[in-house]
């Protein structure tokens, strides 16, 4: 277990540890990792710090469980997208729906890239293979795509980084893009260089002078 127990009740721990997440994830928001005490934890899920200790033992393993829910959230989602007709179109709709993921837990996933440092290694661990369940997914239908001939022959993991990483600035520099765009006009603008990438290249026709 990445975070142990002293609660041997899987649905009271369950139940526990998400109450404990929703509370604690606002704390940190407001006042960041380093500046939130397991005391400010305790107050804001309304339980003793000795109750606390029965479900955590360290104020990084807060972290954690916040960071896992932020992740099993965005990759549950994604990887129950259904096929569509083309690998096209089932990738325009897991990309969309990442990219609207993404953008419904903007302060959550920036307080992820800002707190990365302070997780444990085992804890990065784990997020890390989260994170590389959802490239695997989005890659999966780019090769499908390939395969058909839909997309031009490119490398499937690194196009799923790219969508990751565009779905993700959003809520790292939603901040500068904001003047520019809303969530569906910046998501159709990444799709198009997306597009861009995986589509066969047009050629140009020679012309005779």
């Amino acid at each position: 277990m990445v975070v142990p127990a002293k609660v041997a009740d899987e649905a009271l721990l369950a139940g526990r540890r998400q109450q404990i997440v929703s509370t604690a994830t606002g704390v940190m928001l407001e006042k960041g990792f380093h500046r939130t005490s397991i005391r400010d934890i305790a107050a804001a899920a309304d339980i003793t710090m000795g109750t606390l200790y029965l479900y955590i033992s360290r104020k990084e393993d807060v972290l954690y469980l916040i960071a896992s829910a932020i992740m099993e959230d965005l990759s549950d989602g994604l990887l129950a997208v259904e096929p569509r007709e083309t690998p096209l179109d089932t990738l325009h709709a897991a990309a969309e729906h990442f990219f609207n993921a993404v953008a419904g837990l903007r302060r959550e996933v920036a307080l992820l890239y800002r707190e990365s440092a302070s997780m444990l290694p085992e804890h990065l661990e784990v997020l890390k293979q989260s994170e590389l369940r959802e490239r695997d997914f989005l890659a999966e239908i780019i090769r499908q795509g390939m395969e058909q001939g839909q997309f031009r022959p490119v490398n499937p993991e690194l196009v799923a980084h790219n969508i990751i990483v565009l779905a993700h600035m959003w809520a790292l520099k939603g901040w500068a893009l904001k003047d520019d765009f809303d969530v569906p006009s910046y998501f159709n603008a990444q799709f198009e260089l997306i597009l861009a990438d995986v589509l066969p290249k047009r050629r140009e026709k020679s012309g005779v002078s």
